[in-house]
């Protein structure tokens, strides 16, 4: 078992995926958006992303972000997806990472070592995800969307967007719902929420996400972050 620690903010970040390690990724403080393949998902000190041997992972924090990584031994394949921290495995990573080592010919290192494992094993997925495409047309629109987001411009049309990808809106749609369950109107929508759910960790108002987000009224943005996420804003800051 190994960890990593460190801060960083308003860049992007691509830690080493060695051989023979799966790796939980959370934060002390702070939200980062992270890029896997095949998914988009926030991580914070309550809900992280536990990416499976060999999966190359980006992250970016717009505000500080105290950045937390736990590289276990890939004994198990590990599905890489969201998943809920519980505050006792977040108690025992902010432990090791602090002490600096664990020896596991110890006898009280090594039970932190199992209990470590035990949580790692029952950890539940977590709503902050969302899928991305992967046909090349596809994931050239997603990364358009990501790039070019404008709470004042509503989300763009499904033919202004084939367009950037030399495709037709209804293939692109098709693509679009049969890689992420969404269309791409939705999907865009959806994004725009786990945006402002990475901005309510970092400290945002509610009112402040919802514009961010592209909502008239909080009493909108509530209403669609609990039909995306499955609980209201206040819920998703922790």
């Amino acid at each position: 078992m190994r960890w990593y620690g460190l801060g960083f903010r308003a860049t992007a970040l691509q830690p080493p995926a060695p051989p023979g390690w799966s790796r939980l990724f959370l934060t002390r403080s702070g939200a980062c958006l992270t890029r896997a393949p095949g998914l988009l998902a926030t991580i914070a000190a309550h809900h992280g992303l536990l990416v499976g041997e060999r999966t190359e992972v980006a992250l970016h924090a717009a505000e500080y972000a105290d950045l937390r990584i736990l590289y276990v031994t890939a004994h198990d394949a590990v599905r890489t997806r969201p998943v809920v921290v519980t505050p006792l495995l977040r108690a025992l990573v902010d432990r090791v990472v602090d002490r600096g080592a664990l020896d596991a010919h110890d006898s009280r290192d090594r039970r932190v070592i199992e209990v470590i494992g035990d949580e790692i094993k029952s950890l539940v997925d977590a709503p902050f995800g969302l899928a991305l495409p992967h046909d090349p047309r596809a994931r050239r629109v997603a990364e358009h969307c990501l790039m070019h987001t404008n709470p004042d411009v509503p989300p763009l049309s499904a033919a202004h967007l084939a367009a950037l990808a030399k495709t037709s809106p209804r293939t692109l749609e098709r693509l679009f719902l049969a890689q992420t369950g969404c269309s791409v109107g939705r999907w865009q929508r959806q994004m725009l929420l786990l945006l402002a759910q990475r901005a309510l960790v970092a400290g945002s108002t509610v009112t402040d996400a919802a514009y961010e987000a592209g909502y008239a009224s909080p009493s909108a943005f509530i209403a669609a972050f609990r039909v995306a996420f499955g609980v209201t804003p206040g819920r998703g800051r922790h």
